[in-house]
């Protein structure tokens, strides 16, 4: 019976680095649906802001820095880019391909820390996209009321 646990606690250690693994890449896909919202909503914004509303400017900036955050191609350009395209890995989109890749190569430690700070990467992150996001689209609803 000793034996059994044994093997067991021993099965469960080997499989911990996996596990602590597929934290990293299940937390990045968590985030997933928030982000295709966001994305979509950069993207409807690229077709309303236009040059003739009075203070665009400003507020194309402020569409600029959502888009940047977020990780897509720049805002000014409207067709999508090849597939050879890779967002930033210092941005919400490009997050994952990098958490990925450290997730495989680094200690347990470092994957529990890497997991939490991803989770609060990926949270700030949203919520200043989506702020910013916010901002433009209320600028806008009340500019084409008029």
């Amino acid at each position: 019976m000793r034996a059994l646990a044994v093997a067991v606690a021993v099965a469960l250690i080997a499989c911990a680095p996996a596990a602590l693994q597929d934290e990293v890449v299940l937390t990045a896909n968590a985030y997933d649906p928030q982000l295709l919202v966001l994305k979509l909503r950069v993207q409807a914004l690229k077709y309303r802001l236009r040059g003739n509303l009075p203070g665009w400017q400003d507020m194309f900036r402020v569409a600029q820095l959502a888009n940047d955050e977020l990780g897509l191609w720049p805002f000014e350009q409207g067709t999508e880019p090849g597939l050879a395209w890779q967002p930033s890995p210092a941005s919400l989109l490009g997050m994952r391909a990098r958490l990925v890749e450290v997730a495989r190569r680094d200690s347990a430690e470092q994957k529990r820390a890497l997991a939490a700070d991803a989770r609060d990467r990926y949270r700030q992150g949203i919520v200043s996209v989506d702020s910013h996001l916010s901002r433009v689209e209320s600028w806008l609803a009340r500019v084409e009321k008029r």
